[in-house]
């Protein structure tokens, strides 16, 4: 990010997202979310794991690098995604209120994963939406890396 650029509200399309992107962009139009420009991410596996990592212990880390795998593998080790700008925290707003629906109508990869600690279930969805309280945060972290 170039020194002053304003944080601006976002949400990205996944990898897995990119075979559900005019799903989720019609659903986005109906609940009249803004969105005024798309930005390429190279490698969603290695950020998704700065974005979600918010504690430094071994479970987090642990779930952390497991999705990081799942992402990879899904995406057979070229997890491309993009970062939609949004026009302010009203669109993010809507995002999140609308967020389980979404989820529901652009479907979610689940994954299996077998562990020494057990088996478990993770999903991988086709985007993600930062918490209203988080987005400044993750927009400065995604565009550190």
């Amino acid at each position: 990010m170039a020194a002053g650029t304003k944080p601006k509200p976002f949400l990205i399309l996944t990898p897995h997202g990119v075979d559900h992107v005019v799903c989720l962009a019609q659903h986005l139009h109906r609940l009249g979310v803004r969105i005024t420009a798309r930005s390429y991410i190279g490698d969603w596996s290695r950020i998704s794991s700065a974005l979600y990592l918010q504690v430094m212990d071994r479970q987090s880390l642990l779930q952390a690098a497991v999705y990081e795998k799942s992402w990879r593998r899904l995406s057979r080790s070229t997890a491309i995604a993009e970062r939609w700008d949004l026009v302010d925290e009203s669109d993010l707003e809507r995002v999140a209120a609308a967020k389980q629906r979404l989820r529901e109508e652009c479907p979610t990869r689940y994954v299996r994963v077998t562990l020494s600690e057990g088996v478990f279930r993770l999903g991988l969805h086709a985007f993600h939406s930062p918490d209203i309280d988080r987005w400044p945060f993750e927009f400065a972290c995604l565009n550190m890396l």
